[in-house]
């Protein structure tokens, strides 16, 4: 959620440059360099997909692999509290630190 507001502000962020240019009808300034009707744009409408995708498309969903102790079975799925494995049932592991956690099944 706090990615998603920070997304929504850097849209909004871009979008004052070309704003303001029109408002007042000269190029804006960023860094000592005039801000071009070209940058402008790109500002404008990299603004405002940033504004779209962060209020109606957000659908990011982190799958994270796991591992099962007793078959090695990888699989790569969205967290959820309890993941059984598809070829034994046995429930699986985070495959990240999985051989630190159990050395002797290191091949």
């Amino acid at each position: 959620m706090l990615s998603r507001f920070f997304i929504l502000l850097l849209g909004i962020i871009l979008l004052f440059p070309p704003i303001v240019s029109f408002v007042i009808g000269k190029p804006v300034t960023l860094w000592g360099q005039p801000v071009h009707l070209t940058g402008e744009i790109l500002y404008f409408f990299f603004g405002i997909f940033l504004i779209y995708i962060s209020l109606f498309k957000w659908t990011l969903t982190v799958k994270r692999k796991y591992i099962c102790p007793v078959c090695k079975e990888v699989s790569e799925q969205a967290e959820s509290n309890e993941i059984k494995c598809s070829m034994c049932s046995e429930p699986m592991e985070e495959l990240n630190g999985f051989y630190e956690r159990h050395p002797e099944k290191k091949d």
